[in-house]
């Protein structure tokens, strides 16, 4: 099979986007997270960025793609098994081996198991992700106390050591950062500034977080979700993710979508009561062979 591998760092990303666009929406759920990544965006990489792109093709169709815009942090569309290990390897050579790949557990489940026969003694770490879609927000039977707000510049120093802990819970590559106070409080400015960060608060005391990231012209993601230990088990993050995504949808999104461990419970039970139905699995592996 005549398969090719086209690798951009920085350039014009519209031609990237319609090239790999048409083939990918049709398949949403397991390619939202790289087409939401690219969409409404410039060449221009943001400060921390590494941008980085491919497009897969097989006899001169698009047959996947790959997309890096954190250091050593690709993302995967869906792609055949052969294809996903073709595209690994030329990645790697192309821009280094990453520290974390992502991606729909089909393309994932393939280099998993490749790197299992080609490297033995390399202890792959695999994490289970779930992605989930809602199209009608089932408001919690009992609403807490409360009410959600905008996150404000007041509220930087409680959301930076939120967002470390919430690093940590969730394994998440940036709790590894070498500056991981640093590296969130820059994220918290980043995110105060463009409004897509919110609140619950009780009696003017904040009790609970989400944020908005990826906000594309097929949807919103909610991610960030948070509440410290003393607080929960009182419906504040439920509430506040439906509000936030009822929010999104009142403002346009056809759909919200966000992401949880497999290995909690909770967290899906809350989501999948205010309408979010899972759609598809994702795989980050980390600990990656070099090649």
């Amino acid at each position: 099979m005549n398969r090719e591998f086209i690798y951009q760092s920085v350039g014009d990303l519209s031609e990237f986007r319609e090239n790999v666009w048409p083939t990918l929406i049709r398949d949403l759920m397991p390619n939202h997270l790289l087409l939401g990544l690219v969409d409404q965006r410039d060449s221009a990489p943001a400060a921390g960025e590494d941008l980085g792109f491919a497009v897969i093709r097989e006899e001169g169709e698009v047959a996947g793609a790959i997309v890096q815009t954190l250091p050593r942090r690709a993302v995967f569309s869906t792609m055949s098994p052969e294809a996903a290990c073709f595209a690994y390897r030329e990645w790697a050579r192309e821009h280094g081996t990453p520290d974390v790949i992502n991606g729909p557990d089909s393309s994932m489940s393939a280099l998993l198991e490749e790197f299992s026969q080609r490297h033995p003694s390399q202890p792959i770490c695999a994490k289970k992700l779930l992605s989930y879609e809602l199209t009608e927000v089932i408001m919690p039977s009992q609403r807490p106390a409360g009410r959600m707000r905008l996150a404000e510049a007041a509220d930087e120093d409680l959301l930076v050591e939120w967002g470390m802990r919430f690093n940590i819970e969730c394994e998440l590559p940036e709790a590894d950062s070498p500056d991981p106070s640093g590296d969130e409080r820059r994220r918290v400015q980043r995110v105060i500034e463009r409004r897509a960060r919110m609140i619950w608060e009780v009696d003017g005391t904040p009790v609970s977080m989400a944020g908005v990231t990826r906000v594309s012209r097929f949807g919103s993601t909610v991610a960030a979700v948070y509440t410290p230990d003393a607080q929960r088990g009182n419906g504040y993050a439920s509430q506040l993710v439906a509000e936030l995504s009822s929010h999104l949808m009142s403002q346009g999104a056809p759909r919200c979508m966000l992401f949880t461990d497999a290995r909690n419970p909770v967290s899906n039970a809350i989501y999948q009561r205010i309408g979010y139905r899972h759609a598809v699995d994702f795989l980050a592996l980390k600990n990656l062979p070099a090649e």
